[in-house]
């Protein structure tokens, strides 16, 4: 009967993957452990590409890549290899791998029924087996090296249960060829059938055994249910062997099963906050966040933080509200709250606040209106006054001259109504004839020159 501890070490190792997968633990907080991986089979389980023929075990390959690829991974694992060369090849050495294995994958089968039906030279030919005896003959090879793969498989469950209670995973056989039409591709047509009957009757044996070898802790990976429909992107073209993409395929069916194997974690107690606040009617602010709890006494971190944050936003602390159970906020946004009881268990609400408006500023007082006054008529400029005081003048005194009264000569004075115009005439009319007589003289006397 299967023991219970390597599950359980698998169970943390896979406990482990999921912290970190969630980016909540950081790498220096957590102590890594690694499960140890055996992995025994042929060139599918060594990572075998066809360009590289060569190569050692390939990192591509599923085994390096179940539970994330942080294991401990040794791929005992060899190109070409039937079970029967499997089972020869299980010793000393092996077998103490295996006894320190937490977990044993066995990938075997496929060169079995390929060999026994000389697949490799229908290959070569590239053309479609048509002949019923040849098809009938490679029908009863391929029967008898499905019952001898199944002894095989026994013997080797037995060998390694001698050295290691480590579970089992054993695949199935897949059908590595994609279905296509027959008209468009005969041989691409023939090939997939073919796959299809090799896969069957490996597949059927082993399911008939499957609660046999669940009891000894050997368990199915169903292979050909993952690949059936995918070849194309799974499976090189016109071979046998994963892609990068069918390998990672295998390992997440692999971690599917070992999740299904594991143990169930026993409930955790329930621990629960609720977040509300003090008004939900609007409000200039500010609101009041409230935390309750069927116990306060049993909380022992208490943080909050502004924002949609998750549980590894809080990995430095928060604001702490320990002491009041309550917070206040001025802006609407997320507001995540963090408790932790004492039982170390968490509970991460958030709250989205929405009713705080800004202030209402009261309106200003409207002034009465300026009543406008008519515009007034355009004057004429004024020229500005000059306010320079003028230069002193100096007064000139001029003697008036003093008439003299003339006297007639006759004796009578003039009357008092007499002016001085009339003597200005006088004097005027007498220098007229002065200048007339004046003349007259000067042409006389050119007149009597001109005649001597």
């Amino acid at each position: 009967m299967l023991k219970l501890k390597h599950l359980s070490f698998l169970f943390a190792v896979l406990l482990v993957f999921n912290l970190f997968d969630s980016n909540f633990v950081s790498a220096e907080e957590v102590s890594d452990p690694k499960a140890k991986i055996v992995s025994l089979g042929d060139s599918i389980s060594f990572g075998y590409v066809p360009k590289e023929p060569n190569s050692f075990p390939s990192p591509i390959a599923f085994p390096n890549l179940i539970l994330g690829g942080n294991q401990e991974v040794v791929n005992l694992s060899v190109p070409g290899a039937t079970s029967s060369a499997l089972l020869s090849s299980i010793d000393a050495k092996v077998l103490t791998e295996v006894e320190n294995a937490d977990l044993i994958t066995i990938n075997i089968g496929s060169n079995d029924i390929l060999q026994a039906i000389g697949f490799s030279e229908i290959v070569e030919r590239q053309t479609p087996v048509t002949d019923p005896v040849q098809l009938a003959q490679m029908q009863a090879s391929a029967l008898q090296a499905s019952q001898d793969l199944a002894k095989n498989l026994s013997t080797i469950f037995a060998t390694i249960r001698s050295k290691s209670e480590a579970p089992i995973f054993i695949y199935n056989i897949y059908n590595p060829f994609p279905a296509v039409d027959q008209e468009v591709s005969p041989f691409g047509y023939f090939l997939n059938d073919v796959g299809g009957q090799i896969a069957a009757a490996v597949n059927v044996n082993m399911a008939s055994q499957s609660e046999e070898l669940s009891s000894i802790g050997v368990f199915i990976i169903d292979a050909y249910t993952v690949f059936e429909g995918n070849q194309s992107t799974y499976v090189y073209p016109m071979d046998i062997h994963p892609t990068p993409k069918g390998h990672a395929a295998l390992a997440a069916v692999t971690t599917e099963k070992l999740v299904e194997l594991l143990p169930a974690p026993e409930p955790q107690p329930v621990f629960e906050i609720k977040v509300s606040v003090s008004t939900t009617e609007e409000t200039e602010g500010p609101v009041t966040v409230n935390i309750e709890t069927e116990n306060k006494d049993d909380v022992q971190l208490l943080f909050w933080l502004q924002g949609d944050r998750d549980l590894s936003d809080f990995s430095e602390g928060g604001n702490d509200i320990l002491e009041t159970f309550s917070f206040e906020v001025t802006d609407n946004g997320i507001y995540t709250v963090l408790a932790l009881n004492n039982q170390q268990i968490y509970a991460l609400e958030k709250i989205d606040i929405t009713n705080i408006v800004p202030p209402v500023e009261p309106p200003a007082e409207e002034e009465p209106p300026v009543e406008e006054e008519p515009p007034a008529e355009e004057s004429p400029p004024v020229e500005e006054e000059d306010n320079t005081p003028p230069p002193p003048v100096k007064k000139v005194e001029t003697k008036q001259p003093v008439e003299k009264k003339k006297v007639a000569k006759s004796g009578n004075k003039l009357p008092n109504t007499a002016t001085t115009s009339y003597n200005y005439l006088v004097w005027g009319a007498g220098l007229l004839f002065v200048g007339l007589s004046y003349m007259s003289i000067v042409l006389i006397l050119r007149r009597k020159t001109r005649f001597q």
